[in-house]
């Protein structure tokens, strides 16, 4: 599981800005898409590679604070989550991501960039279950001041979403 969400983990920053939506003919002279799950495919060169994503964005400023994207493993019953989080986290903490009331799952920031910071988890087919049948996916994370902030993923539509990788 450790390497599915490395090779995730890389693949994904490759492709942070390069990835389409499924339907982007479709979009194209559309308004924006509402807020939600939506699923991303592009072409990893062994074949389309989809992953259903959802961002959360600053009110004020329209700006990215979190993506959270899931691939499905097609070997299995698991998936890998990548965490896209913004600058300035106190590294050392990591971050809790846990489902509803859930246990809280800690995980260590992997990498940051120029684009933010990076976390990456496997995802069993209980975890999924879990995600598919709650209503919020909460990540938690420390400033540079140590102050925690807990950014709330709603998981309207992430099952239809994640049916669509199958």
């Amino acid at each position: 599981m450790q390497n599915l969400s490395k090779a995730f983990l890389a693949a994904a920053m490759l492709s942070l800005s390069t990835a389409v939506p499924a339907n982007a003919q479709e979009e194209k002279n559309e308004t924006p898409p509402q807020p939600g799950w939506a699923v991303t495919c592009e072409n990893a060169g062994s074949g389309l590679q989809c992953r259903a994503l959802q961002t959360i964005a600053m009110r004020q400023t329209g700006q990215r604070l979190i993506s959270v994207s899931v691939r499905r493993n097609q070997n299995d019953d698991s998936a890998a989550m990548l965490l896209h989080l913004p600058h300035g986290l106190f590294l050392p903490a990591g971050l809790e991501v846990k489902v509803d009331n859930g246990k809280a799952r800690e995980l260590p920031v992997q990498t940051c960039d120029a684009h933010g910071c990076y976390a990456g988890m496997g995802a069993s087919k209980t975890e999924i279950g879990a995600m598919q049948k709650g209503t919020t996916l909460a990540v938690s994370f420390q400033n540079l001041e140590k102050k925690t902030t807990t950014v709330t993923v709603p998981l309207a539509g992430f099952t239809p979403a994640y049916k669509k990788l199958q």
